[in-house]
């Protein structure tokens, strides 16, 4: 009995010590490697006609300019009860407006006013010299009444623009096409809007 023991355990060890075939499994490749491609046939192979490159398309610009202010008018508050207001008028005919004190809308509105109406402001400018009037009325170191209320114009056409700060002893051509603007936006068609649109 003792030899068949000693006989299975030196089989054992000589089967454990003799080079093996490996069993393990190699890893698998990609499907996408294993096959080979298929050629198609150049007849077969639908062609997409190339769309031709439009010349100067990517020139153009795509995105609309922001609206630009071409006319302003400021009245500020005085020791009475003057009206206090700001308005700006857009070369798109956009108008917004301010109303600060002593006028019928307070807050914040915009309204619609036409092309129209900023061409029929700026050829009044024109006409009555706006651009060669002083920038300020009293002009420099004459003396100012400060109880009178201050109005603020602008006008912008093309790349002209001025301002004029009057308060008194303007060409009454001044005062006559600052009230002319107020007068403009009267009636129209206001709806409210945010402080931070104005």
């Amino acid at each position: 009995m003792k030899n068949w023991i000693v006989l299975t355990i030196v089989l054992l060890f000589f089967v454990a010590c003799s080079p093996k075939t490996s069993t393990t499994l190699s890893a698998p490749q990609p499907q996408w490697e294993t096959q080979t491609p298929v050629e198609v046939p150049e007849e077969e192979v639908e062609k997409v006609p190339e769309e031709p490159i439009k010349k100067g398309e990517f020139e153009k610009n795509t995105v609309p300019a922001a609206p630009v202010v071409v006319v302003g008018l400021k009245r500020e508050a005085c020791y009475g009860k003057c009206p206090a207001f700001e308005l700006k008028l857009y070369n798109d005919g956009t108008i917004k407006y301010y109303g600060k004190a002593n006028v019928e809308n307070i807050g914040y509105f915009i309204a619609h006013a036409g092309k129209e109406t900023i061409v029929d402001i700026q050829t009044r400018a024109e006409t009555m010299g706006y651009f060669g009037l002083n920038s300020q009325y009293p002009a420099s170191g004459k003396p100012q009444i400060y109880d009178m209320p201050q109005t603020t114009t602008f006008v912008k056409i093309d790349n002209r623009e001025h301002r004029i700060a009057n308060r008194h002893d303007s060409p009454p051509a001044l005062f006559k096409f600052e009230n002319y603007i107020e007068s403009l936006v009267e009636n129209l068609n206001w709806k409210p809007i945010r402080y931070d649109e104005f």
